[in-house]
């Protein structure tokens, strides 16, 4: 019993959900990390210590 060559050749579905759902991932992954770099932008106001590199 031979496996169908349509099924192997058209399968456009499995790969369509195969990107999306690999799409999705890095997005859970730079959402919270976009929060965290914006807290992390806090401007200080007056600094105890300032150092000038040249």
């Amino acid at each position: 019993m031979a496996f169908p060559l349509y099924k192997i050749v058209h399968e456009t579905n499995i790969e369509i959900l195969w990107t999306i759902f690999h799409s999705i991932i890095p997005m859970f992954i730079a959402i919270p990390s976009f929060a965290l770099l914006y807290s992390m932008e806090e401007v200080v106001v007056d600094p105890s210590i300032t150092i000038k590199a040249i």
